[in-house]
This record gives structure tokens, sequence and C-alpha cells, in this order.
């Protein structure tokens, strides 16, 4: 359904405007800030930890993993045929106990992040968002393979340093969480608003400089797998094109940590724009909003757009909506005149946050859109 109707996109030739566009998503690296870097001692990971990462746990996570190849041209199903084969009887246990061994080095040792760049490489290819260009980045399959196996060995030490405000970071059911928390808090008596910020190209822009410092702090036990993986920007090989670029800020596409990655780099920042515990926030990756009294709100929202950009993390007050109850209407508009207002209700993370009216239109207007759909695949 994603390919037909409203959602049918399509691959974009590598013009010059197109490229331009690219370029722009992809910025050069910003030195981080002093206020957006944690200090203090980190917590010592024993390396005994990661001995549970072996041939079977690589098997296990080549069968799962699933795409396109990335610029060696290897896909999944190739992958998975080297991997996991009868065919080649002992070598394909030898090859996933040589990845595993990879693995655990990847994870306990500084390496030389030169040996590591074709591992990080990734094609490029250019969407057509209509308008304007949606990047999607396509990694090696080793990559991923490697990366689904370090998380699902990491993944509850990366919820207990993320969740319960962040929970993108591989929290069961974290979409569902954040909608409900968000809806919870708005229906609350004491909530007179609750406000949906939305950010600039967000997961291409975290400083990664930072991010990276603070993850010895936050989540150390996946700390130096992450180091090895993004301390060297990775080349991006535009589909259809001669050029590359590198990425130097934020995080890669398709690759299983970078979800992780990226909850673990706002933590800082969520913790500094709610000191005072005056607002209750959800976040879901770079999807944040706050609740509570209008002027609290307020204060939480100036504090965002000033130490926000320290971490990478640019509010666009143009597509940022605040969800008032009716009777508070005139008092947002007049605290938030440089961002949308409304008192029927906005679409977040896939549901609908608002009246049962706003509701109800949402419904409606997705069935819609779904009939449509279906019979033009009829058709």
């Amino acid at each position: 359904m994603r390919w037909i109707g409203e959602n049918a996109t399509g691959i974009l030739e590598p013009t010059p405007d197109v490229i331009k566009v690219l370029k722009e998503k992809h910025p050069k690296a910003s030195p981080a800030s002093k206020g957006s870097c944690l200090s203090g001692p980190a917590r010592r990971v024993e390396p005994v930890i990661f001995d549970s990462i072996d041939g079977e746990s690589i098997r296990q996570a080549a069968k799962r993993v699933q795409g396109a190849a990335g610029p060696s041209g290897m896909d999944a199903d190739a992958w998975k045929r080297l991997l996991c084969s009868k065919q080649f009887g002992k070598k394909c246990e030898d090859l996933c106990n040589a990845i595993a061994g990879i693995a655990r080095k990847l994870c306990v040792r500084d390496l030389d992040p030169t040996l590591l760049t074709s591992l990080t490489a990734c094609r490029l290819v250019p969407l057509d968002k209509k308008p304007g260009v949606r990047p999607v980045g396509i990694g090696e399959v080793l990559r991923r393979i490697i990366g689904k196996t370090v998380m699902t060995l990491l993944q509850k030490d990366l919820v207990g340093a993320t969740a319960p405000i962040q929970v993108c970071a591989g929290l069961q059911g974290g979409v569902e969480a954040a909608v409900h928390a968000a809806r919870d808090c708005f229906e609350d008596p004491e909530t007179e608003a609750i406000i949906l910020v939305d950010a600039e190209n967000a997961f291409n822009l975290l400083n990664r400089e930072a991010a990276l410092n603070n993850m010895n702090i936050v989540c150390p036990e996946v700390a130096t797998y992450i180091m090895n993986t993004y301390r060297m920007p990775a080349r991006l090989f535009i589909a259809g094109g001669d050029e590359h670029l590198f990425s130097e800020e934020g995080t890669t596409q398709g690759d299983p940590p970078a979800m992780g990655f990226y909850a673990c780099g706002t933590i800082p920042l969520i913790d500094a724009g709610n000191i005072e515990r005056k607002v209750t926030q959800i976040w879901y990756a770079d999807d944040s909003a706050a609740g509570g009294k209008l002027e609290e709100i307020r204060k939480w929202w100036d504090n965002l757009c000033i130490k926000g950009p320290l971490f990478g993390y640019n509010p666009k007050s143009s597509k940022t909506w605040v969800i008032v109850k009716p009777e508070h209407e005139e008092k947002a508009r007049t605290l938030f005149p440089d961002v949308n207002v409304t008192s029927i209700g906005r679409r977040y993370l896939g549901s609908f946050i608002g009246t049962d009216q706003g509701k109800e239109a949402f419904i409606e207007e997705k069935v819609q859109e779904w009939c449509r759909d279906l019979k033009q695949l009829s058709d």
C-alpha cells in the first residue's frame, strides 16, 4: 500500500539540484560546545559481557536481516545464504564465528577507524518527497548483522539508560507508549495544553562529537561499539551518480544501533529541559512533546530553542503545534505567537491527540485515504 496512491514515490536522478539538497541534509561536523558535553567518571564495563556474542548469535541475526545491498553489492539474501545455508557445511559456522570475533572486538577495543571505512560506507538514495528530497541511506548488510547482534545483547542496557521519557531505544511498544502518555497527559484535568515539537533534519544534525562523548556517561556498555563505527565520517555513495558525500553528523540510516545512539544523545537535553519537573515530557526519537500549564510549557519551549541547537536539535516553530483546551485558547495564542495553536487537535506518531470531534475527522480522513488506495490497487 505504501507504493500506491498518495504515498507513491520514486528515485530521483542525481541532478545538481538534488545533490545540492543532499549536501545540505548532510552538513559538515560542528564542534561540541561546553554546554552539550557531560563530565564525570564513566561506569566500568567488564568485557566478559560480550563473550556471549558467538557464531550462533550472528547466524540468528542474519536470519532476521532484510533489505538491499550496500556499496559492496551483497544484499541480505546473499548474506543469509553465506551464513545460514547447509550447502557450505562447516564453512558457514567458521564464517559466523569469525564475524562474531569482529563484533566482540568492536565492543571492547578502540580500533583504528580507517580500517572500518568499508564497513561503515553506505549507498545514498534520493527519494522523491513530493515536494523535496528524502535521502535514504543503505548500509552494508554485514554492518547491520553485527549491529543487530550487539543491540540484541545490549537492548536492556539501552532501555534502562533512556526510558521512560525517551522510548525509542528498543522499548517494546515504544510508539504506543508515547501516544498513550501524550493522550493521558492532555486529558489530565490539571493540563492546560500540550506542545508537539517538530525538529529540522534531526537525525542528520545530531552533534556527533557531543553524542559520542555523552555515550560514555549515559550508556557505557554500548559506547565503545558506537565510537568505533561513528568516530570517522562514513562515505555515502549517491545512487545513479559518480559523486559521494560524507556523513559527519548525526546517525546512519539503516544502522540497528542508530536509534539507540540518537536516544542516548538526547538524554542530556531532556534532563536539562525539565529540571523543575513542572511539565510532563514525552519523547520518541526526535518527536518531543510536553504538557502542563501554559506558562510552564512556554518556559520549556524557550529552553528547548536555546539548548537544543547545542545538541543538534533545532525546533521548527512553523511545524510545531500547541494543542490547547478550548477554555485556554486565547491565553495560548497570546503566549505562543510564534507557534501554531489549535483547540481541535493534531496528528501525533500516527495517532491523534485532541478532541473527540478531531479524532473522528482524523479517522474519517484515514479511511477515505485507504479506500482510494484500495480502489487504485484493484483497478
